[in-house]
């Protein structure tokens, strides 16, 4: 007889999870999270949720959604404990329930881990960080709770992302962008890119002849040097390591206040 009464109540708890899932709008594999089940949904204390705080407007957003929606595909066929979502922040805040509520950029990356306390932990994503399939990948080995991972293939491993080139948006207070105004930045992107890349071969060509060379004599805080080794793309003309973003930190991002 118990047998039979835990049989059924193990049922009971399926079918409740099954129509539970079936209340969340899931879009290519993506669960879209909102205000009314962010809760429920986000804050899930049996899995993973790795979120997508994004804009519809925004350009970088637009770029990464294929991916995000690539991954969910690619880690629902290998595990239920990790889900992925997306939340539109563009006119709402995050819930104040949340652990993590400090949305400033679109798009921004959080996985929220599941947990056996009150509070659900969590892990932003870089904003300035590679966001190709392998590198987000990646991070969900590291970080997730059971180092969930995928096979890649080659091709993937390579790729090399191009957030770097995009083209900040830039639109006046009172204009409003549609799907098609996101559309033609995005198919923008590889055309500026390509001129981007062109005008910097250019320049590197016609500064050639103005690069220090071994021998080269230089003056620091009064001090005149002899250069021993020849100048690499990552140092200054005195022989000081240049930063990553010494010159401009790149756009891979935009501010929630410009939207």
């Amino acid at each position: 007889m118990n047998f039979k009464l835990f049989s059924l109540f193990s049922f009971l708890v399926c079918v409740a999870s099954a129509l539970k899932d079936l209340t969340y709008r899931v879009d290519n594999n993506v669960y879209v999270a909102t205000l009314t089940n962010y809760d429920s949904l986000v804050l899930d204390k049996t899995k993973d949720v790795f979120v997508m705080f994004y804009s519809p407007i925004c350009p970088f957003s637009q770029k990464l959604l294929p991916t995000w929606e690539a991954l969910a595909g690619r880690f629902k066929s290998q595990s239920d404990d990790i889900i992925f979502a997306k939340f539109d922040g563009s006119d709402v805040d995050v819930p104040e329930t949340s652990p993590w509520i400090e949305l400033e950029e679109f798009p921004t990356l959080v996985l929220f881990k599941k947990t056996n306390i009150d509070k659900k932990s969590y892990i932003v994503y870089p904003v300035d960080g590679s966001r190709t399939l392998a590198n987000l990948a990646k991070f969900i080995e590291n970080s997730s709770s059971n180092k969930n991972k995928i096979e890649l293939t080659e091709e993937e491993i390579e790729e090399v992302d191009n957030y770097d080139d995009v083209t900040p948006l830039e639109i006046d207070e009172d204009e409003e962008l549609d799907s098609n105004d996101v559309k033609a930045i995005l198919d923008n992107m590889d055309i500026d890119a390509e001129e981007i890349k062109a005008s910097t071969e250019e320049t590197r060509g016609n500064t050639d002849e103005n690069i220090p060379k071994p021998g080269d004599t230089f003056v620091k805080d009064g001090v005149e040097y002899v250069r021993l080794n020849a100048i690499n793309e990552n140092e200054d003309k005195d022989g000081i390591p240049k930063t990553k973003n010494d010159d401009e930190i790149p756009k891979t991002a935009a501010s929630k206040d410009e939207l």
